[in-house]
């Protein structure tokens, strides 16, 4: 997705050093790295909501650019019901569907169409 022109976010109700810890001790193991792919992270206990819309303003992009993933429905509902405009797919629960849903999610098909772009920061 990244040589795609899509920049990552990670949202997590953890600690902070809990989720650098985890990039650290399993990093052999996954294929993000946390200081080359991510180039937003909140990890904290506040509603993701709140983290996408705190991301969007810090990177100057409007919310209809987000996609949010995520396995929790919970954790989706309310992400839905506070970013209007943003993209919010459930991931399966089943570990071996993952690469097949995220390869056939409509919103990672193409670049950002028209009116999905970046916008001023509001001061």
């Amino acid at each position: 997705l990244q040589a795609r022109g899509f920049l990552l976010c990670l949202c997590s109700r953890n600690e902070e050093p809990d989720v650098r810890s985890v990039f650290v001790r399993r990093c052999a193991e996954m294929p993000l790295k946390l200081d080359e792919h991510i180039v937003g992270m909140r990890a904290n206990w506040r509603p993701k909501s709140e983290n996408i819309a705190s991301l969007a303003h810090d990177l100057c992009l409007g919310l209809d650019t987000f996609v949010f993933v995520d396995d929790n429905p919970a954790e989706c509902a309310e992400v839905q019901a506070h970013c209007p405009g943003v993209a919010v797919l459930q991931m399966p629960s089943s570990v071996e569907a993952i690469p097949a849903f995220l390869h056939n999610a409509w919103c990672f098909d193409a670049p950002l169409r028209a009116g999905r772009s970046a916008k001023a920061p509001t001061k």
